[in-house]
C-alpha cells in the first residue's frame, strides 16, 4: 500500500485487518424512504446544506446561480415554501462554496459571503424557532481593507455561533483563516483571530475550510499550500477557541498540484477523537480519505486510509461530508462512472467506526443524470441526505434508517443487500466479502446474466433497466463461498 512509510498508518492497517474480519463484524444496512424534492426548480439547487431543528425536522439552505439564497424546512410530509435569504446577486453561490448552516435545537444560524467579491462582507442570518421565521442579514465585521470570503460556522453546546473565514490583504494576497466568536447568539462577534499565520507557507487560497466544535474542543480543518503540496491541516483549541496552540498535518499524502482543488474537508469530534474526511488526487484520481486524530492537550494524527473506491480506476470521488449522532456516524460524497455522478454514503456505529472503510450505499433514488454535491446529518439511527439533482434542477432530500449490525460468522451464509429493492433501473449490491462474480437468475433458476470481478470490491452497481418486470435472484460468488438474495424488478 502506498502509505506504508507513514508510521501511524502501519498501526492502523493492523487494526483494520482485525476489525473487518468476517468472523467478527458485518455491514450496517440503510432502509431508505422515497426521495422528495425540497423545492421547485425556480429556487435553484446549488450547494445544499442540511441540519435538523429541535423537532427533528430537516432544514435546508441552498442557492441559485444568480446569487439568490433560500431556506426551506420540512413540516410534516412536505417542505415549506422557501424563504429568501439573499436576493439576486446578493450571495456568492457556487457548487464548491456557498452558505453554511449550523443548529442547536431550534436555534439555527446561516452564514454567507455577499457580493461584490472583493469588498462584500460576510452576513449571518438566524432563527430561534426552528427555521419558521428568519432574521434579517446581520453584518459580521470583516477585512475592511481586503477580501473576506469562504465562511464556515459551527454552533457550540450553548447554542453560540462561531465563524471562520478566509481573509486576504488587498489584491488577494496573504491568505489566512480567521475565527470570530459570539456569546450573544450572533448579535455581536469578537475581533478576528488568525489561525494559520504560524503554519509554514500559506492557506490554499481557494479551498474552503470547516470548523468543528464539541464542548471546549474546536478544530479548524483547512487545506495548506506548501509550495503546491496541498494537504489537510487541523488547527486545534482545547479552551473553547480562546487560543489555538496545536496544529498537525492530518493527511501526509504530499499531494502536489499546481491548480486549486476547490474541495473542502469536513470533520466530527467524538470524545477525544477527531474524524475528518477529504478528497485528494494524489493517486491520479480523486479519492475520499478518512483520517482519525487524537484531540486532548494537542492534536495528534492516528491513522488515515481511503474509503471504498469506484469500480473504475479512472473514476473520481469528491466533496465528502461527515456527521455523527450519539450512536452512528456516516460519510457522504459523490462519484462518477464515466460521465454519470451518484451520491454514496458509508455508515458505521460509533463503537465500530472503522467499518466506514468497508461500507458503501447508494443514496439517490434515481440514477438518471447527475446527482452530486451532497450533505447529510444524523439523529440516532436516522440519516438525512440532500443533494443536487441535475435532471430536475432541484434539491432532493432522502431519509433512511440505519439497521442493526449483521453478525457474520464463518459457518453462516453471508448476507447481501440490494438498494433499492424493488429496483427500476440501477441497483447497488453490497456484500460482507469481496465480490468475485455476480449471476442474475430468472424465476426458473436459469442464469440470464453473468459478471466477473477482480475480488477487490465489496459492492457493485448493476444496470437492470432492460430486464422484464418480475422476480429475480442475485447470486454473488466470493473466493470462498457464495450468497443469494431475491429482488423485484419493476
Amino acid at each position: 500500500m502506498m502509505f506504508a512509510t507513514t508510521p501511524y498508518i502501519k498501526v492502523y492497517l493492523m487494526f483494520i485487518f482485525i476489525s473487518i474480519s468476517p468472523s467478527i463484524f458485518g455491514q450496517l444496512e440503510i432502509v431508505w424512504e422515497a426521495a422528495q424534492s425540497v423545492a421547485e426548480s425556480q429556487y435553484g439547487n446549488i450547494k445544499p446544506r442540511i441540519v435538523l431543528n429541535g423537532a427533528g425536522e430537516p432544514v435546508v439552505v441552498f442557492g441559485k446561480n444568480n446569487g439568490e439564497l433560500y431556506l426551506a424546512r420540512k413540516n410534516g410530509a412536505q417542505f415549506t415554501t422557501p424563504q429568501q435569504l439573499a436576493a439576486s446577486a446578493g450571495a456568492y453561490v457556487t457548487n464548491w462554496t456557498s452558505a453554511d448552516i449550523g443548529s442547536k435545537g431550534d436555534t439555527i444560524y446561516i452564514v454567507y459571503k455577499a457580493y461584490p467579491l472583493e469588498t462584500g462582507p460576510i452576513y449571518l442570518v438566524r432563527s430561534f424557532d426552528g427555521g419558521a421565521t428568519l432574521s434579517g442579514s446581520i453584518l459580521i465585521d470583516h477585512q475592511q481593507m481586503g477580501v473576506a470570503w469562504l465562511p464556515s460556522l459551527d454552533v457550540d453546546n450553548n447554542g453560540q455561533p462561531h465563524v471562520v473565514y478566509m481573509g486576504h490583504e488587498q489584491n488577494w494576497t496573504d491568505p489566512q483563516y480567521y475565527i470570530k466568536h459570539s456569546i450573544d447568539q450572533g448579535t455581536s462577534f469578537t475581533g478576528a483571530l488568525s489561525l494559520t499565520n504560524s503554519i509554514p507557507v500559506e492557506a490554499c487560497d481557494c479551498c474552503p475550510s470547516e470548523l468543528v466544535i464539541d464542548n471546549e474542543k474546536q478544530v479548524l480543518l483547512y487545506r495548506n499550500n506548501n509550495q503546491n503540496e496541498r494537504d489537510i491541516f487541523g488547527v486545534y483549541s482545547n479552551n473553547s477557541g480562546s487560543s489555538f496552540a496545536s496544529f498537525s498535518n492530518l493527511e501526509n499524502l504530499s499531494w502536489m498540484v499546481m491548480s486549486c482543488p476547490s474541495t473542502a474537508p469536513d470533520g466530527v469530534i467524538i470524545n477525544d477523537s477527531l474524524f475528518s474526511v477529504s478528497a485528494s488526487k494524489v493517486t491520479g484520481s480523486y479519492r475520499i480519505y478518512l483520517s482519525k486524530a487524537l484531540v486532548s492537550n494537542q492534536i495528534t494524527p492516528d491513522y488515515i486510509d481511503s474509503l471504498i473506491a469506484p469500480s473504475q480506476v479512472t473514476a473520481n470521488q469528491n466533496h465528502p461530508r461527515i456527521k455523527a449522532s450519539d450512536s452512528h456516524m456516516a460519510v457522504c460524497w459523490h462519484e462518477n462512472i464515466g460521465s454519470n455522478f451518484d451520491v454514496y454514503v458509508s455508515v458505521a456505529s460509533i463503537a465500530n467506526s472503522s467499518a466506514l472503510y468497508t461500507s458503501k450505499h447508494i443514496a439517490n433514488e434515481s440514477q438518471t443524470g447527475n446527482q452530486s454535491f451532497s450533505d447529510l446529518t444524523l439523529n440516532g439511527n436516522e440519516i438525512h441526505v440532500v443533494y443536487q439533482d441535475g435532471p430536475t434542477g432541484t434539491v432532493m432530500y432522502r431519509k433512511g434508517l440505519i439497521g442493526p449490525t449483521i453478525q457474520v460468522f464463518e459457518n453462516t451464509p453471508p448476507v447481501l443487500t440490494c438498494i433499492p429493492n424493488p429496483v427500476k433501473d440501477v441497483c447497488l449490491i453490497t456484500a460482507p466479502k469481496q465480490i468475485k462474480g455476480i449471476r442474475i437468475l430468472n424465476d426458473a433458476g436459469q442464469c440470464i446474466r453473468s459478471y466477473d470481478y477482480d475480488a477487490t470490491q465489496f459492492s457493485e452497481k448493476l444496470q437492470l433497466s432492460l430486464l422484464a418486470q418480475g422476480k429475480y435472484t442475485i447470486e454473488v460468488e466470493f473466493n470462498n463461498g457464495s450468497a443469494k438474495t431475491a429482488i423485484i424488478k419493476l
